[in-house]
């Protein structure tokens, strides 16, 4: 596919064995599956099952969006040149699991990678598998969260910024690299959450008007502990709680704390009573 505009792959059953390659416009899928399976992206395995989204021209950007209604899982590999994206916007707001590798393509003269993650599902989406570089070292990833809850599970290597500029971001990977190995950034309206450890090259930035969402929904009613293993920005920060009357959102910082000119901490509690007299909210 090498234009612009969005075709839809509605059948989900395609049982082609060819790669799928979306240079640029948007590709709508109702279904999505392992290699070898029939999917709306075909049933391709072996070298043929990464599916290459973008190109090397910068005017257009190639996708693939998720409209089904059932959650889904693949471990088919993504590979992007340029500009790519993800989207999920399922209208039962299902969730997807992709446990197949993503990586920039290593293809010369592309340049650097850059993944749009976006959607209007309230499913989470899980990478249970590394993000990376292209693999011979040509081309840099870099990621931006536009949208949607994404929830990263295992150290990644790819060394351009992870900028949440909307959505959720759940880190949830409990070894440095969780997010890449570039800088954290968190802009305004963006979410960033998990129970995981969040590492940054320089300090994790976090804007004015950027939330902090410690705890994961699926896991101990979405209560949890947020780490940081470097410095972090909190001045106009909104460090939302969850608090019942045994425990509380936290957020634990491996490094200084410099103490912000001002922030506001948001509690969220089935109602007053349960609130005990005082949190322990940070800890560094």
């Amino acid at each position: 596919r090498d234009y612009a505009g969005t075709l839809a792959l509605a059948c989900p059953s395609n049982t082609f064995t060819g790669s799928v390659v979306l240079k640029s416009g948007i590709a709508e899928v109702t279904r999505l599956a392992n290699a070898g399976q029939p999917s709306s992206l075909g049933a391709a395995s072996g070298p043929n099952a990464t599916v290459l989204l973008g190109n090397r021209r910068f005017s257009l950007s190639g996708g693939v969006r998720y409209v089904g209604v059932d959650p889904a899982t693949t471990d088919r590999p993504f590979s992007f040149v340029r500009l790519a994206s993800i989207d999920n916007s399922s209208p039962s707001g299902a969730g997807l699991t992709f446990n197949g590798a993503w990586a920039a393509a290593d293809i010369t003269n592309a340049g650097n990678a850059y993944l749009s993650l976006s959607g209007t599902s309230a499913g989470v989406n899980t990478l249970n598998a590394s993000l990376a570089n292209a693999p011979g070292g040509l081309n840099a990833l870099i990621v931006n969260v536009k949208g949607g809850v994404w929830a990263f599970t295992q150290p990644s290597t790819y060394a351009g910024n992870c900028t949440i500029e909307g959505g959720t971001v759940l880190a949830n990977c409990t070894s440095a690299g969780g997010l890449g190995a570039g800088r954290v950034i968190v802009m305004p309206g963006g979410t960033l959450g998990g129970t995981g450890l969040v590492t940054s090259t320089g300090s994790v930035l976090q804007y004015a008007g950027s939330i902090i969402s410690p705890g994961d929904p699926a896991v101990n009613g979405g209560l949890g502990c947020l780490t940081y293993g470097t410095t972090l920005g909190l001045s106009g920060v909104r460090l939302r709680c969850q608090v019942t009357a045994t425990t509380n959102d936290s957020i634990k910082v491996n490094a200084a704390v410099t103490v912000p000119g001002f922030m506001s901490v948001e509690l969220v509690a089935a109602s007053a009573a349960v609130c005990p007299a005082s949190l322990r909210i940070i800890e560094a």
